[in-house]
């Protein structure tokens, strides 16, 4: 029997178990259900009746991922092409723990590379603007509440960098005032994330318009529903902030923001990447802001180059 044969299953078969081993094991989400399902489903489609799966296999996988349109277009980003690859190898490394696969056929298929883009992320100034109208805003009764929520959101976001999708799924009693801490419930498990006192002056502000609030309420209400926000609701206070302000804003961009900040005064981005939650040994924090260290490199230069030493001579 080969490392890579499935042992006495086949592959739709395996896929509807990892399916349901996220679901209710790990917990995942539904938009992670969904991320799963639609990448090793199409996977599944290019297999066929392959019982035996090889790096090989993967990567004419990939190369097909890539192929081009009637046009010449590819089809394809890497970006794209990359997230199908991860989520065969989370696939294949649940089929060897559970012993249905000897080895990952996918774990030394490399990524592809991609044009690197660099992050977007807000200016102090920016940030000020979006303040103002925010506090504009608590100066009228018939929308106080919601700014004064919007603002908590906001700081809170820019303060600990955490994902749009986590701050919708927090609740009450995730939140300790006495230790300045927040509890996320997040891609890689639960993290506790420490927050400044700006942030909890902000919160306690907005909690002071909630009534007979309970552990399991959500932090943030979405609008008069006073249900769990989701990514919609929560883009379009953003948008409506981008209206008001003419500030080009989104959620992510906060998260991107944060660890600019933090990256840029001077925090070990391995304190940054459990902040941000990534998972450990994740390179995503050095791959996203690799542009800050030739930033810093340019500055030092700029300073202490000994070739304009010499001409200065």
């Amino acid at each position: 029997m080969s490392e890579t044969t499935f042992q006495n299953h086949g592959v739709a078969a395996l896929l509807e178990k990892f399916i349901k081993n996220r679901e209710f094991l790990r917990g995942n989400r539904p938009a992670t259900l969904r991320f799963y399902a639609e990448k090793l489903d199409a996977f599944k489609c290019f297999l066929g009746d392959r019982q035996e799966i090889t790096r090989n296999i993967v990567e004419d996988f990939l190369a097909y991922l890539c192929r081009k349109d009637a046009k010449g277009n590819t089809r394809n980003k890497p970006g794209a092409v990359n997230c199908y690859l991860r989520a065969i190898r989370v696939f294949f490394n649940w089929c060897v723990e559970e012993d249905y696969l000897i080895q990952n056929p996918a774990a030394k298929v490399k990524y592809l590379r991609g044009e690197h883009k660099l992050v977007h992320e807000l200016s102090v100034s920016d940030q000020q603007k979006i303040l103002a109208a925010i506090k504009r805003a608590e100066g009228n009764p018939g929308s106080r509440s919601f700014a004064l929520r919007n603002g908590s959101i906001f700081l809170l976001m820019l303060d600990t960098g955490i994902r749009p999708g986590e701050v919708c799924h927090l609740r009450i009693g995730d939140l300790d005032l006495r230790m300045n801490t927040i509890k996320v419930d997040g891609k890689t498990g639960q993290r506790i994330v420490p927050f400044e006192t700006t942030v909890r002056k902000a919160l306690l502000g907005y909690l002071r318009t909630r009534k007979g609030i309970v552990p399991d309420d959500p932090l943030f209400e979405a609008g008069r529903s006073c249900g769990f926000m989701n990514p919609n609701s929560l883009k379009s206070i953003f948008f409506r902030l981008q209206k008001r302000t003419g500030v080009k804003v989104f959620p992510y961009m906060l998260r991107h923001t944060a660890a600019t900040a933090y990256l840029r005064g001077g925090a070990h981005s391995s304190e940054v990447s459990r902040l941000l939650g990534h998972s450990p040994g994740s390179r995503v924090l050095d791959q996203t802001y690799s542009h800050l260290v030739t930033e810093d490199l340019a500055r030092m230069q700029k300073h202490r180059s000994p070739a304009n030493k010499l001409a200065s001579r």
